[in-house]
């Protein structure tokens, strides 16, 4: 089975000034052998690296601010970030996934309803707000669907599901195992 390198950096300090350490490292993940399928986008004259996910968290809870960003672009490039009071110092990490990856979860999302949802923001306290961009065909003349809520309904639940099984499948040593429950 093939592998795929992560790389992974994390912010270990961040002061009054200028001044941050960051510390860098990498790990072998496994990827299935199988041929690439070919994709519809990037389109021939686009650029390259543009987004086809962004699921961002971010607010106060009863345990302090929380901020959580995780994105998908069409070439493959993944990045995900978190920083809040359980992970005061923060982490982050970026790695690529093959066309087809990319493809599978654009057609998962867009099966879970991603382009249909509409916000959910009734009033609820101590929850940060979540705030999901599922954009069907990138680029500059792209159709794009977002949708925001403080807890999700069950049309939401699925497109987080299937999120977070990608996440969990891309960044399974995450600082706490991937997904988020947001």
């Amino acid at each position: 089975m093939d592998t795929r390198k992560t790389t992974a950096f994390g912010i270990l300090g961040v002061g009054v000034g200028v001044g941050i350490g960051i510390g860098v490292g990498t790990t072998d993940r496994p990827v299935a052998a199988a041929p690439d399928e070919v994709i519809a986008f990037p389109v021939a004259g686009d650029v390259t690296q543009e987004p086809v996910l962004i699921h961002d968290v971010s607010g106060y809870s009863l345990i302090g601010p929380i901020h959580f960003r995780f994105t998908v672009y069409n070439s493959g490039l993944c990045s995900i970030a978190e920083q809040g009071t359980l992970n005061e110092d923060g982490s982050a990490a970026f790695t690529y996934v093959t066309p087809s990856e990319v493809r599978e979860l654009t057609t998962a999302l867009y099966k879970a309803g991603a382009f249909d949802i509409d916000d959910n923001a009734g009033p609820v306290f101590d929850v940060p707000l979540t705030t999901v961009t599922f954009f069907a065909r990138p680029g500059t003349f792209s159709r794009a669907n977002t949708f925001s809520y403080y807890l999700p309904n069950e049309k939401q639940q699925a497109v987080l599901a299937v999120t977070n099984g990608f996440i969990d499948e891309v960044f399974p040593n995450f600082p706490d195992g991937g997904g988020t429950d947001q």
